[in-house]
């Protein structure tokens, strides 16, 4: 009647998994957050419709304003999309290829001129629908 191990557990050679808690600070709530306008962006859509029959108070989106710059008959060099919309250079030229190439698959070109790169969006293709 005597045995060894009677009366005591056996232990496992492991320690039981449990994770860690977190030391990290949790994030402030989104109304404690800056607003962009406090961070020294601009509040967009900003311009109203200048064209005539916009409904009155109707705003112009970034999209519509980059593709106005891309639509002229130079096109628009990145810090003159820059300046437009706030945003960053790389954000610009994922635009560019994202939403103008890609999503929207509008004939973009982009040509070096004058030690600046002019994007624009070749009309002509554009509307026989042939985009390459």
């Amino acid at each position: 009647m005597n045995q060894p191990n009677a009366g005591t557990e056996r232990r496992s050679k492991r320690a039981p998994s449990r994770k860690p808690r977190s030391t990290r600070k949790k994030r402030a709530s989104r109304s404690n957050a800056r607003s962009p306008t406090e961070a020294g962006r601009r509040k967009w859509p900003v311009e109203p419709a200048s064209r005539p029959g916009s409904a009155a108070g109707a705003k112009v989106t970034i999209t519509a304003q980059v593709l106005n710059l891309l639509n002229r008959r130079d096109g628009a060099t990145i810090d003159e999309l820059m300046d437009a919309t706030g945003w960053q250079a790389h954000s610009v030229r994922g635009f560019l290829s994202g939403t103008v190439k890609k999503r929207l698959k509008l004939p973009l070109h982009s040509t070096l001129t004058d030690q600046a790169r002019h994007h624009r969006i070749d009309a002509a293709r554009w509307s026989t629908g042939k985009a390459s």
